[in-house]
């Protein structure tokens, strides 16, 4: 028996299209006309003014032009009629689709989306609009003659929308497309793009493609924008530039280059020092680094020039983030966000490993197996963390040394060393002369191979070691030996007092970050110094002793609040034994847990005050 397919249909298309509008991010319909333009084969997409409907009507119009192929004006009619992203058959995971240019333009443009295009010389117009009898979005039949025409050739409505259609496209192109956008009843200016999704900056779309476009190439694109948001200082045409009394121009036209430029080009106060490739997961992604030197000032109202982490699929960005705790995840400290950007590139789903874009073209999703699931992007980080390139390790040891906080009573330091340190298991090198595969100059006590055996003084508390002069090597310093990272006991981890603004929320008292290469594989408590309970304790503690006191202690609530934090984290150590199969740094050194367990000032009280009252007394009798 023979079968047919009937296609679905659809109705409601106006709900349809208003709620895939409502998904977008602004300047979306920016991304898909720039695809759009280099999937037709242009080399240049000009983001412009309408000039003519300025001068004629007052009315400032964008504009999108490029030099692409162009539309056949046979299939013109599928390609605007069609619910998606370009009027092709909806493909597999890659394809652009979903977000079409008409999906994000046609709700803020209910006057109508005016397409020309010059295909092989001939020139065909076709407008899409909002109707308000049948309250949904189509291609407008025109009256041509004696006919309804839905494509037609484009004509001169000067009177009309203060337009001549075909003097749109360049004469001296043989072919292309141009895209005007004729706004609202509420909205008839669409210069600036849609006034109710937050696109009224007049750089914003410059910024947006140059956040999320990695690379140029070879397609030239270019904006049109004017320099003051006071419409009255808008020119009236298109030789309407200069201001009297000043330099500034009404308006200009700035070239985009995307992401990477602003990343690896030199600027007037910072310059790129060097860059690389970490390649994780076995090959399914590569985070790509970049480090540069210097302070930055330049203004970020056309580029994101201050560090961030970003997801790379097929030459476009997702997912910016440049928080610091997304930074801590993979092993980079909060001060360096500023000059490190790290762009995180899985691999394109094949059919069986990879990632591909969500219809929103909003966020990358795995495929295969995981399918449907976000990007596993804390554990990639973890793994860069742990092979951290060395550029970026030295410039964080080089600050580290300066900032971090151990644990200063020794007496104290002691105890809990002897308590918990044995617990405390890091991954580190250790001498393996015979299957080493890293080498490293080994400290433990030896005896010098050209001289007598030096006596090495008897332990005198926990864990001590004797001095740096009462070791020796017994190896060449340059040279090193083998070694192999093992499972050891590690001591203590660390604490670092940091600034509220590096924490994910207000309420974080203390964030833990796991043992990595930057901290020395211990581990290390970062401790929101400018906390409310902390600077109440500060206050509090203060107003019992004398004003001279006051720097010591808040210097010394800091201290103790880090010193409990790190006694609660080696202390959670001991829970591996107690609770098999429980993730310790998600239940027990999550924020929330470390926060609760530094709250009630009478255990810090009971470490301060003590030490406090001892400096007093010293103070005095000195």
């Amino acid at each position: 028996m023979k079968r047919t397919l009937i296609p679905m249909s659809a109705t409601n298309l106006r709900a349809l299209v208003d709620r895939t509008y409502r998904e977008s991010h602004p300047f979306q319909w920016v991304r898909e006309a720039l695809i759009n333009a280099r999937e037709a084969g242009a080399t240049e997409v000009h983001f412009g003014v309408e000039w003519q409907g300025v001068e004629a009507k007052g009315a400032y119009r964008r504009l999108i032009l490029d030099n692409g192929t162009g539309m056949d004006p046979e299939r013109m009619l599928l390609f605007l009629n069609t619910y998606g992203g370009s009027g092709k058959p909806i493909g597999g995971e890659h394809e652009n689709f979903g977000h079409g240019f008409k999906t994000s333009t046609l709700p803020w443009n209910k006057k109508g989306i005016v397409v020309v295009s010059k295909f092989a010389g001939v020139l065909a117009m076709a407008r899409l609009a909002f109707d308000e009898v049948t309250n949904e979005y189509g291609v407008r039949l025109e009256d041509v003659g004696d006919t309804r025409l839905a494509i037609y050739s484009p004509y001169d409505a000067t009177d009309e929308d203060g337009v001549d259609y075909t003097r749109l496209i360049p004469e001296e192109w043989n072919s292309g497309v141009a895209i005007l956008l004729m706004g609202s009843e509420q909205q008839p200016d669409t210069i600036l793009g849609s006034y109710v999704n937050d696109e009224g900056d007049a750089n914003g779309i410059a910024k947006y493609l140059n956040t999320r476009v990695w690379e140029m190439a070879d397609l030239v694109v270019t904006v049109d924008y004017f320099n003051h948001k006071n419409r009255k200082m808008w020119p009236k045409q298109r030789n309407d530039r200069e201001i009297s009394n000043t330099t500034t121009q009404k308006w200009n036209t700035r070239r985009v280059y995307g992401a990477k430029h602003h990343i690896v080009s030199e600027m007037r106060d910072s310059k790129l020092a060097a860059s690389g490739s970490v390649p994780v997961a076995g090959g399914l992604a590569t985070v790509h680094w970049f480090l540069r030197d210097g302070t930055v000032t330049q203004s970020s109202s056309v580029a994101n020039y201050r560090g961030y982490i970003g997801h790379l699929y097929q030459n476009e960005l997702y997912s910016i983030l440049n928080h610091p705790s997304s930074f801590r995840s993979f092993g980079v400290p909060g001060w360096l966000k500023e000059n490190l950007f790290l762009i995180v590139e899985p691999k394109v789903f094949d059919g069986h490993a990879g990632a591909y874009p969500n219809d929103a073209r909003t966020t990358l999703l795995l495929g295969g197996r995981d399918a449907g699931r976000m990007l596993p992007v804390p554990e990639w980080a973890n793994e860069f963390a742990n092979s951290l390139p060395s550029v970026i390790a030295e410039k964080i040891a080089e600050h580290f040394d300066s900032l971090v906080g151990t644990i200063r009573d020794e007496a104290w330091k002691a105890r809990l060393i002897e308590r918990f340190g044995f617990k405390w298991k890091i991954r580190k090198p250790v001498v393996d002369k015979s299957n080493g595969t890293s080498r490293i100059q080994p400290v433990q006590p030896v005896h010098f191979p050209d001289g007598p055996r030096r006596a090495v003084p008897k332990s005198t508390g926990p864990h001590e070691v004797p001095g740096r002069e009462e070791r020796g090597t017994g190896f060449a310093a340059a040279e090193g030996v083998p070694a192999t990272e093992r499972t050891v006991a590690g001591g203590l981890p660390n604490y670092e007092p940091r600034p509220r603004d590096e924490f994910d929320a207000p309420w974080v008292l203390a964030s833990w970050a796991a043992p990595n290469a930057t901290n020395d594989y211990q581990g290390c408590v970062l401790l929101n110094r400018d906390h409310p309970v902390i600077q109440l304790h500060i206050a509090e503690t203060q107003r019992q002793f004398a004003d001279q006191f006051a720097d010591e202690i808040a210097e010394e609530v800091v201290n103790v609040y880090g010193e409990l934090a790190v006694a609660h984290v080696a202390h959670s150590e001991r829970m591996r034994a107690i609770m098999p199969g429980v993730d310790l740094d998600k239940e027990l050194r999550g924020d929330e847990a470390l926060t609760m367990a530094l709250l009630g000032m009478w255990q810090v009280d009971a470490i301060l005050l003590p030490r406090i009252s001892g400096k007093m007394v010293k103070r005095k009798s000195a």
